[in-house]
């Protein structure tokens, strides 16, 4: 017990330790990484896109399974998931991506829906850091991220500690022009905007539709509303004649780039 010669209060110095450390626990089991890494379908946790997580493959030491599962949001055909990690065991440490498997066929699937795009699909040891990226193979509702080895009987040789953030999923798209011979040049072009599992993207997306004559170029900028694109058009005399017009898109943290093949049509 001492007397606080500010306010006049007596302070109890042993329940001020409890609190003090009850609230240093708090904070610290609260920045607290997971580990919760699973070894089958059933037992994945759930990831958050560009939370970092944690685990240790030499858990899986002695046993059939090949390595560490962890479960992924549903994604689409075609769309594009990039990791980053590092591993700390030797000599590296397989990273894929699996879909559409349970606890009873997972590992005559292990990695069975991805493709590296970047001829590189693995975390190298000693610490090592890597970014991969990968191209889903097949729409999944049930979609995890694997680490390990791709063969069962080599995974003992595959431990150690790693860290890994699924950085982004970026989807695929599909752009179409509606076809038209010929088009005004204060009127209006359409287009769709659509997934690869064919439903529409989500409204507000930006679609730029470029209009080329020769060396002249014109650009206009529209948004989506469900999957549909509408271009008021506002193109000089000059552009009058034979044209070609393309729909494109750039690449962002969701959407992969997406361009469509010219369309020949004659302004006027």
């Amino acid at each position: 017990m001492w007397l606080d010669g500010e306010t006049g209060l007596t302070v109890n110095t042993k329940r001020a330790s409890a609190v003090c450390a009850l609230a240093s626990l708090t904070i610290a089991a609260s920045l607290a990484p997971a580990h919760a890494a699973g070894n089958a379908p059933s037992e994945a946790q759930s990831i958050t896109l560009g939370v970092a997580y944690f685990g240790d493959s030499t858990a899986a030491k002695g046993s059939t399974r090949r390595g560490s599962v962890w479960r992924l949001p549903p994604l689409l055909s075609q769309d594009v998931v990039t990791i980053a990690g590092t591993f700390q065991g030797v000599p590296h440490l397989t990273v894929g991506l699996a879909g559409n498997v349970d606890d009873f066929d997972y590992l005559q699937n292990w990695m069975n829906n991805s493709r590296s795009l970047d001829e590189q699909d693995s975390l190298p040891g000693g610490g090592g850091a890597a970014r991969l990226r990968y191209r889903v193979l097949n729409a999944c509702g049930e979609c995890f991220v694997e680490l390990g080895s791709t063969a069962p009987a080599a995974f003992n040789y595959y431990n150690g500690a790693y860290s890994f953030t699924v950085e982004s999923v970026q989807h695929a798209l599909g752009l179409a022009l509606t076809p038209a011979a010929s088009i005004s040049r204060k009127g209006k072009v359409r287009g769709t905007a659509t997934l690869t599992n064919g439903s529409p993207v989500p409204d507000g997306l930006d679609v730029a539709l470029i209009v080329r004559k020769g060396p002249r170029k014109w650009v206009r900028v529209a948004q989506s509303y469900g999957g549909r694109i509408e271009f008021k058009l506002k193109l000089p005399k000059s552009a009058k004649g034979k044209a070609r017009l393309s729909l494109s898109r750039g690449t962002d943290a969701q959407y992969l780039a997406a361009n469509t093949q010219s369309m020949k049509v004659r302004v006027k």
